[in-house]
């Protein structure tokens, strides 16, 4: 008994433990914040009372907090919350307009969101570029009618100087966009010649020539240009923007409904040439069009070589659909896709909805690292790997198996997959989309056998972790629960939609990865001061 009195004792008048009883959370706590306390004045003050039991702690005075807290404070409220505050005092406004440094803005789906607005007209948008413009970075605009376009493009520039990347969608007509454009970039020319990155999307029917021709002459600055539009003009010089720095140029022509829409082939042809004499600093560029007649390949040839020999692209992606797709003669790249061994620095290249020469892999460039085939008319087995044994650093592959020409024998089967697993070790991702003659339980398996942990065994130079992307019309609840067993250990199976899955395997044990790691102590012993 008097053992046990003294350890009572010894707790009772330990500092460790009356440090833990002060700091110990109130068993009442009143937290009160009135207007009252809110002055109109210099000073504004916020009032915390805490009551305790055996303690009590003074009010705490908002004012008396360093700035940088007060402002961590303030970023941590709700944005209705910090409008509210503003009409309080001089004081609060002053601190609240600091908080606001939003660099992203969505108009009007953050405005909406944010502040718990259902509906909102020109007016809100502009109040909210009132209050975060001086931080905006990039603002993703979506333009309802010509005249709420000119008062909030008219705000941007007023509010936003410090902008430097700007995307609009629109669905206005022709007519209007145009002269929209044609204001924007005559009276705030000044914002357009700032801007690093410029992004249009149009889904109207009418042509915008006169538009484009005003806003790609005050863009002298851009990176990165991106234009989608359902009308090409008929002159293809409007299309280019004036910029001798431009490094990402990307166009493309959407929602072709029917054959009229299709592009002429002197059009391309004229396309093709006038891109290949101008920015000599062009490492990214990204072709969709759609062509109404058949193409001359020899004329494709010399213009995409002299494309490949202009400019030192890193990432091509070209897609040269037809309007008909049905006959196989006007298919596009029997011949005109040899010219792609000209590119000698090529990193990543995309082909869709086209027909590859049948020696394919003789052409494509052996410095590419990401490759994605989508709709080829021609792709087989026996070409798909001979492709791949020319490509040994590949690390990306995506693969959307659409109609082909090829018989049955070879089909893109699952066999090709497991090839392409063995062939290409240093692929970290790679996508199925639509291979309907792939058993995908017969891949997980071989996932599990021959990936997961293989980097024990070999000495391979490889990712550590390999995402094998599906895609297919539906997954049952059956064969999601097959290919989760299948894998088993630390590979994941992860369902993102109905027909939309990924499978993440690592070439490394991630347990036995865990097991190695040192363990923690549970307790760090703190040494008394002498």
């Amino acid at each position: 008994m008097v053992v046990r009195e003294r350890r009572k004792r010894k707790r009772k008048t330990s500092p460790l433990f009356e440090a833990r009883d002060r700091c110990r959370r109130p068993t009442k706590s009143a937290r009160k914040i009135q207007k009252s306390d809110l002055s109109f004045g210099s000073t504004c003050e916020v009032k915390i009372d805490l009551t305790h039991d055996e303690h009590s702690i003074e009010p705490i005075s908002f004012s008396d907090l360093p700035p940088d807290i007060q402002l961590m404070i303030i970023e941590r409220l709700p944005p209705r919350t910090r409008v509210l505050l503003e009409t309080v005092s001089r004081a609060w406004q002053a601190l609240v307009r600091r908080s606001w440094r939003i660099l992203e803005a969505e108009i009007p789906s953050t405005i909406t969101s944010s502040f718990g607005i259902d509906s909102i007209t020109d007016v809100h948008v502009c109040g909210f570029l009132a209050k975060v413009g001086l931080f905006l970075r990039r603002i993703d605009f979506y333009i309802p009618s010509e005249s709420v376009g000119i008062h909030v493009l008219h705000s941007i520039s007023q509010r936003c100087p410090c902008l430097s990347e700007l995307r609009l969608v629109t669905e206005v007509d022709g007519r209007s966009l145009s002269h929209l454009l044609r204001l924007y970039s005559t009276y705030q020319s000044s914002q357009l010649k700032k801007l690093k990155k410029f992004s249009l999307v149009y889904n109207y029917s009418t042509s915008i020539h006169n538009g484009l021709r005003h806003l790609n002459r005050s863009l002298s600055n851009l990176h990165t240009y991106r234009l989608d539009i359902t009308t090409m003009p008929p002159n293809v010089n409007v299309l280019f923007p004036i910029s001798s720095q431009l490094k990402c140029y990307s166009i493309h022509l959407s929602r072709i409904q029917n054959a009229l829409g299709g592009l002429r082939p002197q059009w391309i042809y004229d396309f093709f040439d006038y891109l290949s004499g101008f920015y000599s600093e062009l490492e990214d560029l990204e072709i969709s069009f759609c062509h109404q007649d058949k193409l001359n390949e020899e004329v494709m040839y010399s213009l995409i070589q002299d494309i490949a020999q202009a400019h030192d692209l890193r990432r091509f992606c070209l897609a040269m659909r037809s309007s008909n797709m049905d006959p196989q003669s006007i298919w596009f790249g029997r011949n005109a896709l040899r010219a792609l061994h000209y590119f000698k620095r090529l990193e990543f290249l995309s082909l869709v909805a086209v027909h590859v020469p049948h020696d394919f892999q003789k052409y494509i460039p052996p410095t590419v690292k990401g490759l994605r085939l989508s709709v080829i008319q021609n792709i087989g087995h026996s070409m798909l790997l001979s492709t791949m044994n020319q490509v040994p650093n590949l690390q990306i592959l995506h693969l959307v198996y659409g109609q082909s020409t090829v018989n049955d024998e070879d089909q893109l089967r699952t066999s090709t997959v497991v090839e392409i697993l063995k062939i290409c070790q240093r692929l970290k991702e790679l996508e199925l989309n639509l291979c309907e003659f792939v058993d995908k339980l017969e891949i997980a398996r071989f996932l599990r056998d021959n990936i997961h942990d293989c980097m024990t065994r070999n000495s391979l130079d490889a990712p550590v972790q390999l995402v094998v992307t599906l895609v297919q019309a539906n997954f049952t609840r059956r064969l999601i629960n097959l290919l989760r067993k299948s894998l088993g250990c630390c590979s994941k199976f992860e369902l993102r939609s109905k027909g939309h899955a990924t499978i993440t395997v690592h070439r490394v044990c991630q347990r036995n990865v865990a097991m190695s790691r040192p363990a923690r102590p549970r307790s760090l012993a703190i040494a008394p001061r002498p």
